[in-house]
């Protein structure tokens, strides 16, 4: 018989997962999204116009929220194994959707579409969700900041890689419909790259033992965070971060297409800039365990982040490196921030700690609810879309505040 390890780290026997299946799975859901990521906004856009895709990110993020609040009470029914299962299986069938309607051209293509579009994007947070827990109930904190590196080095190649591919599969002059009916193949993509993710997580993630998952409400939530207060600035510098990612993933795209760069070429400045992701986080998370504290790493990437940022707003060159060069060193802050909060959450809670991280993963989420609004309304009294990045390197540098304060876990 062959030998079964365990870990007892928590005080639970739960089989051992190997950390590889997790980087593999969260690599492939990553290549399933991006190729379409910086795709979805532009071709909302044509559909309800520019000024309301902010609202389809909203009506995503309210669904995101309330999953959020069921999420644990689901788990200790069914499991992190089947929940996981199911999500995937709504996004097969909600990417093949948005395939099929774009194909089709249907004379309902704009409700299908859209529709479609919020219940994967639902399914696909809460599939990171779940891999989040796989993760967390194999990690050492002495540890985490290299296993999150390696974990969020997996996922970041994908999105290099994802907007890359992206743009290849793009044919914006195919069918009755230019640009429209051509983008069809990115969506084709992502529905066929969950078939492999199914096979792998049936064979290697099924054994897995649940945790005992905390029965607490919100609010007890909340209150268990506010007493410490290096959780709730943590939670503060997620809010920020999120908020950043947020107005690049909606309006960078718009904006770029808006000064004549075509949807290939779009995709491809946006995998450039992601480069940071790949290349730093697995290096700063041992940095953070080793050398310096998460306190200092965060706050030059949040000066860094919301400096290149600013400068968006007063680029005048319509060279693509240029582009791609700004956006590459915006993201060189952020990659940096975002391995320092998650680096730092995992070693103050465990795998049972679902309340916690749910709650964390939904403050992040709310970014993606608050900052289409405040768009919109900015968009409302701002003829030029540039000076969006105005206020959000204003925003981002607000970040500061949480990063300075904070009590280093070394």
């Amino acid at each position: 018989m062959e030998r079964q390890d365990f870990d007892i780290g928590s005080g639970i026997l739960r089989p051992t997962i190997k950390k590889g299946v997790i980087y593999v799975l969260v690599f492939l859901l990553a290549l399933h999204v991006t190729p379409s990521l910086y795709v979805n906004s532009s071709l909302l856009s044509k559909f309800i116009g520019e000024e309301k895709v902010g609202l389809i990110f909203t009506i995503s993020s309210i669904l995101v929220l309330g999953s959020y609040l069921f999420i644990k009470r689901v788990l200790r029914k069914i499991g992190n194994y089947r929940v996981f299962m199911s999500m995937l299986a709504v996004d097969f069938l909600s990417s093949a959707v948005m395939a099929a309607v774009l194909l089709i051209n249907s004379a309902h293509i704009e409700a299908f579409f859209i529709s479609a579009f919020v219940i994967c994007y639902v399914s696909r947070v809460l599939m990171i969700l779940n891999l989040d827990i796989f993760l967390e109930s194999q990690s050492a904190d002495a540890e985490t900041g290299g296993i999150r590196g390696f974990y969020l080095t997996s996922l970041n190649l994908a999105y290099v890689i994802g907007p890359l591919f992206g743009g290849l599969l793009i044919m914006e002059h195919l069918g009755p419909v230019p640009g429209v009916t051509g983008i069809a193949p990115v969506y084709i993509w992502a529905s066929l790259l969950l078939i492999p993710m199914a096979l792998i997580a049936r064979k290697y993630l099924r054994p897995f033992v649940d945790g005992n998952y905390q029965k607490s409400g919100v609010f007890e939530t909340l209150r268990k965070i506010s007493y410490n207060f290096d959780l709730v600035k943590i939670c503060g510098s997620s809010f920020v971060l999120n908020f950043f990612y947020s107005w690049m993933i909606i309006y960078m795209p718009i904006f770029l297409h808006s000064i004549g760069f075509s949807l290939s070429q779009v995709v491809s400045i946006v995998g450039i800039a992601l480069i940071p992701f790949v290349l730093l986080q697995a290096l700063a998370g041992k940095v953070a365990d080793k050398i310096l504290g998460e306190k200092e790493l965060m706050t030059a990437g949040f000066i860094v982040a919301g400096l290149a940022t600013l400068a968006i707003s007063f680029i005048g060159s319509g060279s693509f490196w240029v582009w791609a060069g700004i956006l590459f060193t915006t993201r060189i802050g952020a990659c940096v921030v975002e391995i320092m909060n998650e680096t730092y959450l995992f070693k103050k809670i465990n795998a049972n700690d679902v309340d916690i991280l749910s709650l964390y993963r939904a403050i992040g989420e709310s970014a993606y609810l608050i900052a289409p609004v405040i768009a919109s309304i900015f968009l409302v009294f701002v003829i030029d879309i540039k000076y969006l990045f105005v206020a959000l390197g204003i925003i981002t540098l607000y970040g500061i505040r949480f990063s300075l304060t904070l009590k280093d876990t070394r």
